[in-house]
């Protein structure tokens, strides 16, 4: 969670006394990339996509890929390669954000810059190769390599900060398969009528697609979200079998003679991405996306939920501003965090 411009739409913390407030901008207006795709080509999509997007650029291209094909669109490629791309970006975000972005906001720590230039190399290199053998081997490499275990072990204890705080039911987790097929199809419309909330609050991302792959449903607490994106890394590297990159996609009714529509959502590193598309043929009319932080960074989500617990047992700490961007780190340690000016 970096600091942002105030023009970008981003997550908003307010605290004043005792009472903190959440306020997610994201959801007041629609992706900007989002409206400059319409009467694109999908070709153009998804270079604009890939040209504006600093998160998941990848993953929404290939949710696009996978719904305009749904929705009829012609020359449409299958998503497999485009689903292979979104993967590795996952893993590099990941581990991204365990060895440099949360050890970067404390001060006890050093952040492993070194090792991620090199895993944003390799990164570039393998998506450039368009994921060649050899190109692939040397960004698992790179992985391996930034996964230094004792770096790691000292940014998960830091979430043992939160071991008071009362465990949550894994009623509140969500992967794309939990959907009902009305259910998807709902959302999709929505999305498509520029509706960008998520219809209920829920905990997406890799500890949701483990529980749902072992048929667990155990009680958690923050640290075990963090954990579980790390083993589903190491996973990955050891060519077991996760649900990152698990598609779903569902055509819609048709908005018009001669238009197609459809809906498609793909698990990424934070959770599942919805990508909605409505098009001509040739051409995309209109298009929606919406994240997996619109899940959880909500008034009546999990994060708060517990930010409060903690503001109310820890709030004289001196470094509270700090443990509480930890504690929403283990939902998203990707999206932009912005204190409200004026207040603690």
């Amino acid at each position: 969670m970096t600091p942002a411009t105030p023009t970008l739409p981003v997550i908003r913390l307010s605290l004043a006394k005792d009472e903190l407030t959440l306020t997610n901008e994201r959801v007041q207006k629609p992706l900007s990339a989002a409206l400059l795709l319409r009467g694109k080509t999908l070709s153009l999509s998804l270079d604009i996509l890939r040209m504006l997007l600093t998160l998941c650029p990848e993953a929404h291209a290939a949710a696009l890929t996978a719904a305009a094909r749904a929705a009829g669109l012609r020359d449409a490629p299958d998503p497999e390669a485009l689903v292979r791309r979104a993967v590795v970006e996952a893993v590099s975000e990941t581990v991204r954000t365990a060895v440099y972005d949360i050890p970067r906001r404390h001060g006890a720590f050093r952040p492993a810059a070194d090792a991620v230039r090199s895993l944003r190399a390799a990164h570039a290199r393998a998506l450039a190769d368009n994921l060649s053998g050899a190109s692939e081997a040397a960004f698992r490499e790179a992985v391996r390599s930034a996964l230094e275990e004792d770096l790691l072990c000292e940014v998960t204890a830091l979430f043992n900060d939160f071991v008071r705080l009362p465990t949550a039911d894994a009623k509140t987790l969500f992967t794309v398969e939990m959907l009902t097929d009305d259910e998807f199809a709902l959302l999709g419309r929505e999305l498509l009528d520029g509706r960008l909330e998520a219809p209920r609050a829920a905990v997406p991302g890799a500890f949701a697609r483990e529980c749902a792959r072992q048929g667990l449903a155990p009680v958690f607490r923050p640290k075990d979200l963090f954990a579980a994106r790390l083993s589903e890394v190491n996973r990955w590297l050891a060519g077991e079998e996760t649900r990152l990159g698990a598609l779903r996609t569902l055509a819609l009714p048709s908005p018009e003679a001669g238009h197609g529509a459809a809906l498609s959502a793909l698990e990424t590193a934070r959770g599942a991405l919805f990508a909605a598309v409505e098009t001509d043929g040739s051409r995309i009319v209109r298009a929606g996306f919406l994240a997996p932080t619109e899940w959880s960074m909500r008034e009546d989500g999990l994060p708060l939920v517990w930010a409060k617990h903690f503001l109310a047992a820890r709030g004289d700490d001196p470094r509270l501003k700090e443990r509480l961007e930890t504690l929403f780190a283990a939902f998203d340690p990707c999206t932009d965090l912005v204190w409200e000016e004026g207040h603690a």
